[in-house]
């Protein structure tokens, strides 16, 4: 179904008979989206006769259309107003279900939000929810279908701004059909659960900010992220100031963004302001300046000091040239903030387990929870990585995996060659716990950091 071209600069009346021309029901709504007449979106129709006489009644009222199956249209309703973040939960939604785009006509509201226009299959009902999309307590993200309406352009807004088209436009194209993964999403009472998939991948090498190589390392599918140099849910999020703001109110900063603060990297704290997150001109991403340069390096990505702060040590990820573990670190960040809410990985875990073996097994749990947000499988959980991941020594992080490994609380099931004759373990969780006698002498570990348990 599509629409006649419109007339240059049509008045409202025009744009409203364009609609109904073309099998889209309309009724008139005030400045503030209520509906002027008396049973509201009930009330929509085609009826040119019945249009005209309502916008010669109300000149400058906008243009309601009904969603559902009055007009075959579902619209995803992004909002961004009252602390709402819209962008980031959708950014979340697409990043959970491996998408990188959403196939849609958009509209930008009165109200500096976003409307997502798709097409609903024949037959098919999908009814309105607010917040069934996104991580749960994080408002911005409604769903108008059955029993629903949004209001089109070029409507007015009580602000003062108008409904406009800014990637296509009903008058030209009809709204893409649904996503199959959507409309399965928005039908059924849960997310599905990923189903197994193979574990291939390839191998890289880079080099360290410091100019040192960086240890081969196996790049997975699933850490196949797009970062925050690419367009994609990660660099989304990093280009988005309410995300951003987020990461500063999880590393205790409270100064705005642009202004200086005292710097959180480890070793790196004073009592003056040395520190200030900037964005860049060129990818509009925004990034960490450290002002000491004492490590060999001024700018770091939002994930880095994030990756830092956990393991208690600066922490290099080798920049454009990522390790495979900065896709982790990225997921960790917007885990930690609170964006990304994968359903939790439960462990079988023994009686007796030392503190750092149950940070160790937490911090596995929660790897396989965000590796899960890109496709069900095993994880790597080298002793180098899990330490810094869990905030251990090394010599913890050996000794701990092996106790792990002992008791069955994880088990290998694949591993992967990369060359010279080497192997990447990949676990998964124990399937049966064994009881194991505890050594004396044992060090206990540090531990997650507060608020990082899986």
């Amino acid at each position: 179904m599509t629409l006649r071209p419109f007339p240059p600069e049509p008045s409202l009346l025009g744009w409203a008979l364009a609609y109904a021309g073309e099998g889209f029901p309309v009724f008139p709504v005030d400045e503030r989206k209520r509906p002027r007449t008396r049973n509201g979106f009930k009330d929509a129709t085609t009826d040119r006769a019945q249009v005209t006489e309502w916008w010669r009644r109300w000149p400058s009222a906008g243009i309601g259309v009904p969603t559902g199956a009055a007009s075959g249209l579902l619209v995803l309703d992004m909002d961004v107003r009252d602390g709402k973040e819209g962008e980031a939960v959708l950014a979340a939604v697409l990043l959970v279900h491996g998408v990188g785009s959403l196939d849609a006509i958009v509209a930008r509201t009165g109200g500096g939000g976003s409307h997502y226009y798709m097409s609903l299959p024949p037959g098919c009902e999908v009814r309105c929810s607010v917040g069934k999309l996104g991580p749960s307590r994080t408002p911005g993200l409604d769903v108008r279908g059955e029993g629903g309406y949004v209001v089109a352009p070029p409507s007015y807004h009580c602000a003062g701004t108008e409904y406009q088209w800014v990637r296509g436009r009903l008058s030209e194209e009809p709204a893409p059909p649904i996503a199959d993964w959507l409309l399965s999403l928005l039908s059924a009472p849960a997310v599905p659960t990923p189903s197994d998939s193979s574990s291939q991948g390839r191998s890289i090498s880079s080099a360290s900010a410091l100019g040192g190589k960086v240890e081969e390392e196996v790049l997975l599918p699933w850490e196949e992220l797009d970062l925050s140099e690419v367009e994609g849910p990660l660099g989304a999020w990093a280009r988005q100031e309410q995300a951003v703001q987020r990461v500063l109110a999880l590393w205790g900063v409270e100064a705005p963004l642009g202004e200086a603060f005292n710097c959180v990297l480890p070793g790196h704290g004073e009592n003056s302001p040395s520190a200030s997150v900037l964005r860049s001109r060129r990818t509009g991403v925004w990034n960490y300046r450290d002002w000491h340069n004492r490590s060999g390096k001024e700018w770091w990505s939002l994930a880095e000091v994030h990756a830092s702060r956990c393991a208690r040590r600066v922490v290099k990820l080798g920049g454009k040239d990522h390790r495979p573990s900065e896709s982790r670190w990225w997921l960790r960040l917007w885990h930690d903030t609170g964006l990304l809410a994968p359903e939790r990985t439960k462990l079988l875990l023994p009686p007796g387990l030392s503190d750092s073996e149950r940070s160790l097994a937490e911090g596995f749990a929660l790897l396989l929870s965000l590796r899960r947000t890109r496709e069900a499988g095993p994880v790597p959980y080298t002793r180098r990585f899990a330490a810094d991941w869990c905030g251990l020594s090394e010599w913890q992080a050996r000794v701990g995996l092996t106790r792990l490994l002992q008791r069955g609380v994880i088990t290998k099931v694949d591993e992967y060659p990369f060359g010279n004759g080497r192997k990447l373990n990949l676990y998964l969780p124990g399937r049966k716990v064994r009881e194991l006698p505890t050594p004396r002498g044992h060090t206990l570990g540090r531990g997650l950091p507060s608020g990082r348990t899986s």
